[in-house]
Parts: C-alpha cells; structure tokens; sequence
C-alpha cells in the first residue's frame, strides 16, 4: 500500500497511525489529509525495547491528546501538533 491509502484505512477504521515514515507529516500538513491521529516515532535507534519505552511514556502522559493529532515522539520530548500544526 502506499503512504495515501495507509493513511486512508487507518481513517476508515478509526485508527491512530504509528509510523517511523516523515512522509506522513507532508500528507497530514501539505496537503490537509484527513487523519484520526498520526504517531512519528522519532527514535535513536530500532531496539525493539526504545520503542516499546518511547510508547509507555507516550501513552501514561498523553493518550487523550492522541486522537486527531500529529504527535512526534523522539528519545528526550513528546511534541504534540494540532491538525493546524500549533503544539498544544
């Protein structure tokens, strides 16, 4: 599937997207996608155990801010954009 019809699916099925992919933030922002959430894994490294870290902290300190928004998440910060791309 492409990054389009990715983005579409996780719409029709009311899913947050998870992706280590920057071309999603081009759709969602350039060109106005809709989406239901969209997560960027920002991460130092692959490890399975980074990952799993990163998404504990994103989801005990902001999982009512998920839905609808554009969240970065890198190794030091969460950064959590409206569908205007204004942090909130």
């Amino acid at each position: 599937m492409d990054d389009r019809a990715v983005l579409r699916r996780a719409v029709a099925e009311n899913r947050i997207l998870i992706t280590k992919d920057k071309d999603f933030g081009e759709l969602v922002f350039k060109e106005q996608r809709p989406h239901t959430g969209v997560i960027l894994l920002r991460l130092g490294d692959d490890k399975p155990s980074t990952t799993i870290e990163a998404m504990r902290r994103l989801l005990t300190g902001y999982a009512p801010r998920l839905a609808g928004n554009f969240v970065v998440i890198n190794n030091r910060r969460v950064r959590v954009l409206n569908p205007q791309g204004r942090r909130i």
